[in-house]
Formats: structure tokens, sequence, C-alpha cells
């Protein structure tokens, strides 16, 4: 429940898995199997493949390929078919949502993770960390609008909560193996854990000031309406007291929104 996550504060995320740093032993680009020294955005990458990933998410770069979509992208041809060196960027595991808010400056943005790239010859390629693929599934649930500031209606609340509903089963269906659950079990899931997982969210997206970011809207706490009004104001409190605890990563926070969704309790 939410107050048993805010209770056990810091040690809620023990049972979150750690990235083995053993993973990255090949010292390879996901991209183009260039030489590399360490992760960008979520994946293992050359400096000219980090940086052609962060000024296509910074000028929202639309590509075109002149092919089939299945261009080589190696050292020598990655700089001839954009678009698909930018797919290949997101299918390695690069996050757009680190660029845009740089969630994972410096050192805590490294994500360990052992990515080759697949050629007729090479045997194929480890699967990727589940952790890594959580974080994953969270980041190609979100739609990313831009949110409109709240006008204090309820309806106008309890339709970003449902927008937050949708978000949680397209969350929870893109996590591996979620396809073992059913339909029935997964709604229910989230309707038991919603409060759970929304006050989560929101102290994860949390800035300093008066407000809280749904995925519709961006919420005014003295605007909202009673009794919501105080399940707000208890969010931001503890979300003020999780950012100076807590160093939130994306992949860790993916992983105690997905173990949350599990509580049965």
């Amino acid at each position: 429940t939410v107050n048993d996550i805010f209770r056990n504060g810091p040690s809620s995320l023990q049972a979150i898995p750690a990235v083995n740093e053993s993973l990255s032993s090949d010292k390879l680009c996901a991209v183009c199997n260039d030489r590399t020294v360490c992760q960008h955005y979520g994946a293992r990458t050359c400096e000219g493949c980090k940086g052609f990933f962060k000024r296509t998410v910074q000028k929202k770069a639309q590509y075109v390929c002149t092919g089939n979509k299945n261009c080589t992208i190696d050292k020598r041809f990655r700089s001839r078919c954009q678009y698909c060196r930018f797919q290949k960027c997101i299918a390695v595991g690069m996050v757009k949502e680190v660029v845009r808010y740089g969630s994972l400056s410096g050192r805590r943005g490294r994500l360990p993770s052992k990515t080759k790239v697949q050629h007729s010859d090479d045997p194929p390629s480890p699967p990727l960390p589940l952790l890594t693929l959580i974080n994953k599934a969270y980041v190609e649930s979100k739609t990313i609008p831009t949110p409109t500031l709240y006008n204090g209606g309820t309806e106008q609340l309890l339709s970003a909560m449902d927008e937050e509903f949708r978000f949680m089963l397209l969350f929870v269906e893109k996590i591996p193996n979620s396809t073992e659950i059913s339909q029935n079990d997964i709604t229910k899931l989230i309707e038991c854990n919603f409060f759970a997982l929304l006050a989560l969210k929101l102290c994860y997206g949390w800035t300093e000031g008066n407000s809280l970011h749904m995925e519709q809207i961006e919420v005014d706490i003295a605007a909202v309406p009673q009794p919501l009004k105080l399940l707000f104001t208890l969010i931001q409190e503890e979300a003020k007291r999780f950012q100076h605890l807590i160093q939130w990563d994306p992949p860790s926070f993916s992983a105690l929104l997905a173990l949350q969704f599990l509580n049965t309790k």
C-alpha cells in the first residue's frame, strides 16, 4: 500500500534486482560496433552514437529511410541512414526520457548491459537485463504530451486519473512475460494498487513547487477539492522526503513500480 511504501522509506528499494557490472565486458558499441568504454542513455554506446542520439532527441528530428528500413549500421556505414541508426539506438535500449529530462546525468545514467551487434556469422546476442526491459516498457508507455494546467474541476482530475490507469495498463502489458497473467487479473491488480502506483509516479516526477505532474495535467494542489486534496498533499510531503533520501533513476523506479503492481496485500 501507499502507507507501507512511505513508512518503509528507502528500504522498499532493497528488493529491486541490481544490474551486474560484469555484464559489460565486450567494450563494443551496441549500435555500430565501434569501441566504447561506458554506457550512455541506457546502453553501451560509442561517443559518436551518443551524440547522434542526443541531437536527434533534443531537436526532435524526423528521418526518412530511402531503403527498406533495414540498413546496415556499423562503424563504416552508420552515417548513411539516420533513420535506421536512430531506430537501432532505440532497439538496443537507449532512453529518450534521459535526454529530455536529464534524469540519469553523469555516472548514475550509465546502465551496464551487454549488447552486441548481431551479424549473420555471429551467435545470437544475449537478452537485455530484466531491469533494462522493464525500464524500456515504462518509457514506451509514456505519450509525453505537454501537460495542461489543472482548472480545479473534479471532472478534469478524474479524467487525468483515467489516463493514469490506461498508462499503468499499457506499462504492465509491455513487461516481459506479463502475458502469463490474464487480462482480468492485470486489471484487478491495477485497481487494487492504483493509488499506490499513482503515488509512486507522482513522487518520482515531483520537482520543487506546489504542483504534481500527471500524464495529462499539472496539478496545483491548492486547487484540488477535498478529499483528494488531502491525498495529493500527503504525496507531495512524501515526495519531498524521498527526493532527499533516494537518488531516483528510471530503471530502479520502473522496477519499483512493477513490484508495486504485483503487490497482493
